[in-house]
């Protein structure tokens, strides 16, 4: 990757109203905005680490570490594995919204300079 361009990934404006947020929230009982936290931190590590984003090549403590998760061990990877994975074990967020076909993966960048 050339040294003036960072990884990055796209947040839908109104995120936080989105039905992932109010699963994640349900699930691991934890607020809106740590929702989120949670869930852009998972949504941009898996972008650089899954090729084509199927999560059952990654451990439990990958997924937690990479959502940033500090609570019960695992809880986080039981989540994103339980209800935030299509029937081929895909992560629901790598489609691209013009054309909802998944986006190839890793995501790459956009020019920081």
């Amino acid at each position: 990757m050339p040294s003036n361009v960072d990884p990055a990934i796209f947040v839908h404006a109104l995120i936080g109203s989105k039905p992932v947020v109010f699963r994640a929230m349900e699930q691991l009982r934890i607020g809106r905005a740590a929702a989120v936290g949670h869930l852009v931190m998972f949504w941009g590590s898996a972008s650089m680490h899954l090729d084509d984003g199927v999560v059952s090549r990654a451990t439990d403590a990958q997924l937690d570490e990479w959502g940033g998760w500090t609570g019960k061990r695992g809880a986080f990877a039981a989540f994103v594995r339980g209800v935030h994975v299509d029937s081929e074990g895909r992560i629901f967020v790598l489609v691209c919204p013009a054309t909802q076909e998944y986006v190839e993966l890793p995501c790459r960048a956009v020019m920081t300079s």
